[in-house]
C-alpha cells in the first residue's frame, strides 16, 4: 500500500468567505464567465469580499469590484 497525503496548496480556489478574508492582500487571478470590456481574466490584489459575495481587487492602479454571478473562478496568482 502507498498512502499519500496532500494539501490543496498555493493553486487553489477561493470559493468562501473565510477564503477570501485569510487571504486579503494576496496576488490573485479571476476568471469569468462573461467578458468585461473585452477581457475575461483579470490579476490583481485583493481587496476583499462583501456580505453578497461580490469581489473587490486593486488592478493596475484601479479598483474593481466583480459580482458573485459573474465569476467563474478564483485563484491564488502563483507567477508572482
Amino acid at each position: 500500500y502507498c498512502l499519500e497525503v496532500t494539501s490543496p496548496g498555493i493553486g487553489r480556489e477561493l470559493k468562501r468567505k473565510e477564503h477570501f478574508k485569510k487571504m486579503s492582500g494576496r496576488d490573485i487571478i479571476i476568471n469569468l464567465y462573461k467578458a468585461v470590456d473585452g477581457i475575461k481574466k483579470y490579476e490583481g490584489t485583493l481587496l476583499g469580499c462583501s456580505e453578497d459575495g461580490d469581489i473587490s481587487i486593486t488592478s493596475n492602479g484601479r479598483i474593481l469590484s466583480f459580482a458573485k454571478k459573474d465569476i467563474s473562478k478564483i485563484k491564488l496568482n502563483e507567477d508572482v
